[in-house]
């Protein structure tokens, strides 16, 4: 289920750039007609009827490519989903290269040089998001038997996970 709201997403987000664009009518009509199958197919699935209602109409508008959250998802694996969102607006600013990124990197958080205290917590950061890599690399291989992890790769990944429970 979680694949085929995927390929969902996928198709939405590649007709709306088609659209844009105004490139191939043509297409559009067959990426609608592909959409209208996994509509059927995803609402067959007994796990998709249980999720609520508004979001499976986010799904179906393409404003939304999974059943739950990156929080939930944490959330079920065990972990405090207050901090992974923290975390995450945390990471994502650094990622998306946003002011408050670049005055951390300069500054540091108290406004000030870079210190010791903030050099800690960005190696405490980097363990983090290796931890969250490493589950995600362990989810990847189970749902993807095809790219089977070697047994060093899938020791090395259950290490980071390990390490931080």
């Amino acid at each position: 289920m979680r694949l085929k709201i995927h390929e969902y997403h996928a198709i939405c987000a590649h007709q709306s750039i088609m659209k844009f664009l105004g490139l191939d009518e043509e297409r559009c009509k067959e990426l609608n007609s592909e959409l209208a199958e996994l509509r059927l197919e995803l609402k067959g699935f007994a796990e998709f009827k249980k999720i609520p209602t508004h979001i499976q109409m986010r799904i179906f508008e393409g404003k939304q490519g999974e059943a739950l959250s990156q929080a939930e998802i944490a959330k079920r694996r065990g972990r405090n989903e207050g901090a992974f969102r923290e975390d995450y607006k945390y990471l994502s600013s650094h990622i998306h290269s946003d002011a408050f990124s670049l005055l951390d990197l300069e500054m540091g958080k108290a406004g000030g040089p870079m210190t010791n205290e903030t050099r800690e917590r960005l190696v405490a950061m980097a363990r983090e998001t290796t931890n969250y890599l490493a589950l995600t690399l362990l989810d990847m291989n189970r749902l993807f038997p095809r790219f089977k992890m070697s047994p060093e790769g899938l020791a090395k990944a259950r290490s980071f996970v390990e390490r931080l429970r």
